[in-house]
C-alpha cells in the first residue's frame, strides 16, 4: 500500500509536468518584459510553464532515482511533440465561411508557431533537462544525502542558462538584433535564477510529500 500511494503521487507530478511542457510552445511565442532598477528584462512567457518542470524532475530524481526522472523528461518531450503535431494539423484546416478571417489570422499567429520556435523549444528542452539530471546527480555524488538545496539550485541554474541560450539564439537570432541577444539571455536567465531560488522551499515540500509515510489503517479509521 505504501508503494502504491507513492506511485500515485508520482503520477500526479507527471501529470503537472506534462501539462506544463505541453503548453510551453504556445506561451513561448510571446516575449514579455518588465523594468527593474532601470533595467529592461525581456523574457519568453513560457517561463510560467517551465517553472514547473525543473522542481518536479529534481524531486523525482531525489526520491525515485535518475532512471525514473529520465522517463519523465522523455514523456514530456513526446507529449510536446504530439501537441505540436496536432496544432500543425488544426492550423492547416480551412476556416469555415461563417468565421471572420481576422479571427483565423489571429488563431494562426498564436498557434501556428514558426518552425524555428518549435525547433528552439525542443532542442532547448532536451538539452537543458538532460543536463539538469546529469548535474543533479553529479552534485549528489559530492554532497551525498545532505544539502539538497545546493544540488537543486546548482543543477537548475546551470540548466536554465543552457536552456535560455539555446532557445533565444535559435528562436530569435536575427529577429532580435544579434548585439542584443546576450542582454536578452542574461536578463531572462537572471529571472529564471530568481524563480529557482524562490521555488526551493517548494521542492523541499515536494520531496517531503513524496517520502511521507501513509497513515496507518487504525489512524484512518479513527
Amino acid at each position: 500500500m505504501k508503494d502504491w500511494e507513492r506511485e500515485q503521487k508520482f503520477w500526479v507530478l507527471l501529470t503537472v509536468f506534462i501539462a506544463g511542457v505541453s503548453i510551453l510552445n504556445v506561451l513561448s511565442t510571446k516575449l514579455a518584459q518588465f523594468h527593474l532598477f532601470g533595467i529592461t528584462v525581456a523574457f519568453s512567457s513560457g517561463i510560467v510553464a517551465y517553472a514547473l518542470t525543473f522542481p518536479i524532475t529534481d524531486a523525482v530524481a531525489e526520491v525515485f532515482g535518475k532512471a525514473r526522472a529520465t522517463t519523465v523528461v522523455w514523456l514530456g518531450f513526446f507529449a510536446n511533440a504530439l501537441v505540436v503535431f496536432m496544432t500543425f494539423v488544426v492550423v492547416q484546416l480551412p476556416i469555415a465561411d461563417v468565421v471572420d478571417p481576422a479571427y483565423n489570422d489571429s488563431f494562426n499567429a498564436v498557434l501556428g508557431a514558426v518552425p524555428r520556435i518549435l525547433l528552439a523549444s525542443m532542442v532547448a528542452y532536451l538539452t537543458a533537462q538532460f543536463h539538469d539530471l546529469w548535474a543533479f546527480h553529479f552534485w549528489r555524488n559530492i554532497t551525498g544525502e545532505k544539502m539538497f538545496w545546493l544540488r537543486n539550485n546548482l543543477s537548475t541554474m546551470g540548466s536554465q542558462l543552457i536552456d535560455t541560450t539555446v532557445f533565444t539564439v535559435i528562436a530569435f537570432g536575427g529577429i532580435i538584433p544579434w548585439a542584443q541577444i546576450p542582454g536578452v539571455v542574461f536578463g531572462y536567465w537572471l529571472l529564471k535564477v530568481a524563480v529557482a531560488i524562490v521555488d526551493t522551499p517548494f521542492v523541499y515540500l515536494l520531496v517531503y510529500w513524496l517520502k511521507q509515510e501513509p497513515a496507518k489503517a487504525e489512524d484512518q479509521s479513527s
